[in-house]
């Protein structure tokens, strides 16, 4: 039984409630005694020697995080730097104290990496980009520097982690569900207070096309409201601050199941910078891009893909993923959702294959990763990995990159 199901028996009960309630309340009590120790100065975050960008959030479920963190790593990169991107490597079966690094011909397993590592390894190795797995930042920050000789530092997932200084702190909020039952876990699925927004640097709102404005401009009230120096599009050109709000178009760029660029879609609510004291509230949405045969691994547009197809997937926002597709008309006949990260068997695969009637079966690159490896000898038609592409709104590409930049700077002088 998955932790969500158990979680979701325990409230259909009054004492199941009554002991989620006291858990979230143990685990509020351990947040803010390790907030003490570390605003205090009892316990201090030890330095890498080089800028530590930190891409998180304070909600489970899928916000966007690694497709953030593989757009900044892949732009440095051909800026002339040299990053490296660090991740804890969840559901990994080795030692969790023994670091891997990914980069290279490999060949390295799933099982000792876990899905978004192998993700990551797979998007940013064709860029000689090294992604470092293991739990502790320290460890694995160094490992970084000593064998690849990084001089940038990118977290993903790493906002919880106190042990290592962070230069930008970005939180990701998903703009569909922001604050999806808004209790710590395990009651509910806040990873820390809301009122942790304040330490944010920069704050990305992702999923913007899966919610109205009147929401969204509810959800900016809200972050004001913790984060007293972000300010929204329209204060700062009340006030004269970020007077170049103009449009910005590039080519996209391959991510997790996605692709970045940065284009100008929506008039409004795109932050910025007003001064250097405020903390800007981006705006991103998400569109499709393309199929990719994962049989061939070519790609087809998705103007030309049937408009039947069945889906698979195990991650934190599932209902994103097929709302993609629903806005590509494609009628989704059969949908089959399983826990984040979770790993399929031949027996599901299997099953999966009889059930979908020859149906084109669609799922993400993440999910795709952790298909068992004789695949292949399972699936005897069409699968297909969805491909979409990361939009910023107006110039949030540009202020994004300028904040890691100046902190790069910032880091030699």
């Amino acid at each position: 039984m998955s932790l969500e199901k158990l979680r979701n028996e325990l409230k259909e009960c009054k004492y199941g409630r009554l002991l989620l309630q006291f858990l979230s309340f143990l685990y509020l009590l351990a947040l803010k005694c390790r907030y003490f120790l570390y605003d205090n100065e009892f316990l201090k975050p030890a330095s890498s020697g080089v800028p530590v960008i930190c891409f998180g959030n304070i909600s489970t479920g899928g916000t966007g995080k690694t497709s953030m963190a593989i757009l900044t790593a892949i732009e440095l990169k051909k800026s002339g730097h040299n990053p490296a991107v660090l991740i804890r490597g969840y559901k990994r079966t080795r030692s969790s104290a023994s670091p891997v690094a990914l980069c290279g011909p490999g060949p390295f397993s799933i099982r000792d990496t876990g899905d978004e590592a192998m993700m990551l390894y797979n998007l940013l190795n064709p860029h000689s980009i090294p992604v470092i797995v293991g739990p502790d930042r320290i460890k694995t920050g160094k490992l970084a520097l000593n064998l690849f000789k990084s001089d940038v530092l990118l977290l993903d997932d790493g906002f919880q982690n106190f042990s290592i200084k962070k230069d930008l702190k970005i939180i990701l909020i998903n703009a569909g569900m922001p604050f999806e039952n808004e209790k710590l876990l395990p009651m509910g699925n806040l990873r820390e207070p809301k009122y942790r927004l304040k330490t944010a640097d920069i704050i990305i709102l992702t999923h913007v096309e899966r919610t109205s404005q009147k929401n969204l401009d509810t959800l900016k009230q809200e972050i004001v409201k913790f984060n007293r120096n972000s300010r929204t599009a329209a204060e700062q050109r009340a006030s004269g601050g970020t007077a170049a709000l103009r449009p910005q178009v590039s080519e996209a760029m391959p991510t997790t199941s996605s692709s970045v660029g940065r284009y100008a879609t929506r008039p409004t609510g795109v932050g910025g910078y007003a001064d250097d004291q405020n903390a800007p509230i981006l705006e991103t949405v998400y569109s499709p891009e393309c199929f990719i045969d994962a049989f061939t691994m070519k790609g087809m547009h998705p103007a030309e893909f049937k408009k039947e197809a069945a889906v698979i997937s195990g991650i934190g926002d599932p209902g994103s993923f097929e709302e993609n597709l629903k806005s590509l008309k494609i009628s989704l006949r059969q949908a089959w959702r399983y826990p984040d990260h979770h790993f399929f068997t031949v027996e599901e695969m299997t099953a999966i294959e009889t059930a979908r009637h020859y149906l084109p079966l669609i799922t993400t690159h993440k999910d795709f990763v952790r298909f068992p490896e004789n695949w292949r000898e399972i699936f005897k038609t069409e699968v297909y990995i969805f491909s979409a592409k990361i939009q910023f709104l107006l110039d949030g590409y540009r202020i994004l990159m300028n904040a890691i930049t100046e902190q790069i700077a910032n880091n030699k002088k």
